[in-house]
């Protein structure tokens, strides 16, 4: 970006804001005809501030962003008849947002990307029942990645754009391999896979060559894959204790120390923990949104540094369904979930407790849902609506 455009950008912003900021001004030409005078700034000082004021100004504004009362924008990013299941949102580094689903009528795995002015969508695989279970991340170099289940074979799958054209693999191939994967890219820029083998919690990491393959712990439903301030992953996931009916779960945590995986439990109890979403805060501690089919509650839980604290964020009758937590750029929780015949909830905290917002009212299920914040500060959900199509909203008057 050049100096002009840095300039013109930092003043636009804070005039579109309302924001007053730090006027930059120099003595004399901007260009002297010579070295500046002691009392002169030169260019060069003249760029490394703004570059500071635009530091500054960025995490005003996205402070500012997640708690201004803007309105929900609502599109259908595909409309091909059912397109949307087991959807997946990521923003890429050019700050817009892009979902991989899965398509029952065809039976294959789809990204939806927008574009800047509209959403398109390509078949990424076809070779038979394949895209169930997809997780989009972006890798270092800013292309797009995406762990799946092939349902023909019960297979991991992975597939990344090489830039023109998409390479794909296979992770797993045990014929158990892939329900509930979870893809993130490790610290040291590899792809790193939790996801369900049999009945057991699996972790996949490509070491630059080839996959090594963990069993982490039992269970392994709803597994939900991050990466600690340590640089080590971690996994919230969901495990049957004992059948029945009700049957009676446990929802743990696994976590890779450098040497093993420990695993404790969460929290436990009839129909407890499905839809388990991972995301460490800002103080470095993990967070786990789930839900409590029993109580019909959505729960949050939270390691303070010696235990886990359970709070509830929302309560109703079939409320909870396929939470997703992120934590927006003011370093608080954010969850989205559906409300059986209500529609799509969105709940923050507040000083005194939480905040719940019907962001879309769809009546009938709402399913497969997922959040990000978006690079301008503001949350964005994507999720399979039920008339078979890709919804996707955003807070605020435009995306980036």
């Amino acid at each position: 970006m050049t100096f002009h455009e840095k300039l013109r950008r930092l003043f636009m912003s804070a005039t579109v804001c309302g924001l007053t900021t730090a006027t930059v001004s120099a003595q004399g030409d901007l260009d002297p005809p010579a070295a500046p005078g002691p009392s002169m700034k030169s260019l060069q000082e003249i760029y490394d501030r703004i570059d500071v004021l635009e530091d500054r100004q960025d995490t005003l504004l996205y402070m500012m962003a997640s708690h201004m009362d803007l309105p929900w924008q609502f599109t259908v990013a595909s409309d091909t008849s059912n397109d949307g299941e087991y959807a997946s949102l990521a923003f890429g580094p050019d700050g817009l947002p892009a979902v991989a689903h899965y398509n029952s009528s065809s039976d294959d795995l789809r990204l939806s990307r927008f574009e800047g002015s509209m959403w398109t969508t390509e078949t990424i695989d076809d070779d038979g029942v394949t895209g169930l279970h997809s997780s989009l991340a972006f890798a270092p170099n800013g292309q797009p990645a995406i762990a799946y289940y092939y349902a023909g074979a019960g297979n991991l799958k992975f597939a990344r754009f090489n830039g023109s054209t998409w390479d794909i693999e296979t992770v797993d191939d045990n014929g158990t391999a892939g329900r509930y994967s979870s893809l993130v890219f490790a610290p040291n820029g590899q792809p790193a896979i939790a996801y369900q083998g049999g009945t057991n919690l699996r972790f996949a990491q490509l070491n630059g060559t080839s996959w090594d393959i963990t069993s982490v712990a039992g269970g392994g439903e709803y597994s939900s894959l991050a990466f600690g301030p340590d640089g080590h992953p971690a996994v919230a996931h969901r495990e049957l204790i004992a059948f029945g009916l009700p049957s009676e779960y446990a929802l743990r945590f696994s976590r890779y120390d450098g040497s093993t995986w420990e695993t404790v439990t969460v929290d436990d109890g009839f129909s407890m923990g499905p839809y388990a979403s991972l995301a460490f805060g800002p103080d470095g501690r993990p967070a786990i949104a789930y839900a409590d089919f029993i109580s019909d509650a959505v729960r949050l839980a939270r390691f303070d540094g010696a235990n886990w604290n359970v709070e509830t964020m929302d309560s109703g009758a079939g409320v909870g369904h396929y939470t997703s937590l992120a934590f927006g750029p003011d370093g608080q929780p954010a969850v989205a979930y559906g409300m059986a015949n209500e529609g799509v909830r969105f709940v923050r905290p507040t000083g005194s407790g939480w905040v719940q917002q019907t962001v879309h009212e769809q009546i009938g299920g709402v399913n497969h849902i997922s959040l990000a914040f978006a690079p301008n500060g503001q949350p964005a959900i994507a999720w399979y609506l039920n008339n078979n199509a890709l919804g996707f909203l955003h807070r605020g008057l435009f995306l980036p």
